[in-house]
């Protein structure tokens, strides 16, 4: 294990309860989508975390439209340096089939709960992995911007839409990375500039 990465581990260790008890709360919100509800609170509860940790934090909010109720865009900024990468990811999930579901459960050290792996965890991730560079001094001379959107199991037309269509997203960004988990495997994709 390098320096960083013990350094890394250490500082998420200390605040494992902190992590644990985000995603308790997040899988709480019932996002589903359809019908696009409960996401005003979802990303109200997001940037009071953002701010928490920090963060440069904005909610969006989106006129509602026939399917989504609540639209909501987070955007945060972490560092102030030249060299831009995005950390997105998305609030809502999909159908469930019991409201139960929405009750976080740990289970031999998992938690278990709608949302979880697609993909509160992945957010819960990237904001702690951003916070733990920015106060490990990691960032040199760049910066993390994240985009948390409300609607990418209906297309993300309105949330990463929204971020296209107002010209949020700099194609000179070094990298967009996301957290879903996908089947344990790593997806890559480049977009060439020429």
């Amino acid at each position: 294990m390098t320096q960083h990465a013990a350094e890394i581990q250490a500082w998420i260790d200390d605040r494992a309860d902190q992590i644990a008890d985000l995603l308790i709360r997040l899988v709480a919100c019932e996002t589903e989508n359809p019908p696009g509800r409960g996401l005003a609170e979802c990303a109200e509860i997001l940037h009071e975390e953002m701010e928490r940790l920090g963060f440069s934090a904005e909610v969006i909010e989106i006129e509602p439209t026939e399917s989504i109720q609540d639209p909501r865009v987070l955007r945060g900024t972490v560092g102030n340096g030249k060299e831009l990468v995005y950390f997105h990811g998305h609030f809502d999930v999909v159908q469930v089939q019991d409201r139960a579901q929405f009750t976080a459960e740990r289970r031999d050290g998992k938690i278990v709960g709608r949302g979880t792996a697609d993909m509160k965890g992945g957010i819960v991730s990237m904001l702690y992995g951003a916070a733990a560079a920015r106060y490990l001094g990691l960032l040199g001379d760049g910066r993390i911007v994240i985009h948390l959107v409300c609607d990418e199991e209906t297309g993300s037309a309105v949330g990463s839409g929204y971020l296209r269509e107002h010209n949020l997203i700099d194609p000179g960004a070094l990298a967009m990375m996301t957290a879903e988990q996908s089947g344990e495997v790593i997806w890559n994709a480049v977009k060439l500039r020429l």
